[in-house]
């Protein structure tokens, strides 16, 4: 088992864009619930708007985590991947949200992409702060640094 883990690793890092494998299959999984004409209901409103709101941050977040993955894996550096990350995934809830446009018996909603980018900027927020780099730390450091040069 940790040879063939081994060799898939190995595929990933000679060839970066293997690495947007699982964030396209994660994009079809989105697309294809968003293809439904009707999901299933909680039995109260509230709880059934709590439910699907908590479940856009969700997808949406593990979408941003698989972006950046995807980011991280390129062979140029990039200077700030995680905000890519994140426009990357208002951009694919806002095209999730045209897509609801054509589907009978769905809406499309600002909301949602809304609670799409708030999912993913709290999912690459924690990325951060696991990474022991999290960009507030950055943005103190710098303003301190501003502030003891004068």
């Amino acid at each position: 088992m940790g040879r063939v883990l081994s060799e898939v690793s190995g595929a990933f890092r000679a060839y970066p864009i293997l690495r947007w494998i699982p964030a396209l299959f994660w994009m079809g999984l989105i697309f294809f619930l968003s293809a439904q004409p009707d999901l299933p209901h909680a039995p109260q409103p509230w709880l059934d708007i709590v439910l699907k709101k908590t479940g856009h941050a969700v997808l949406y977040g593990i979408l941003a985590r698989l972006y950046l993955w995807a980011l991280e894996g390129r062979p140029l550096s990039l200077s700030r991947p995680r905000l890519l990350a994140l426009l990357l995934v208002l951009l694919y809830g806002a095209s999730d949200e045209v897509h609801q446009a054509f589907v009978p018996g769905r809406t499309p909603s600002l909301w949602d992409v809304l609670i799409d980018g708030i999912g993913g900027g709290l999912a690459l927020f924690v990325r951060g702060i696991e990474s022991g780099n999290s960009g507030a730390d950055r943005a103190f450091d710098a303003s301190t640094r501003t502030l003891t040069e004068r």
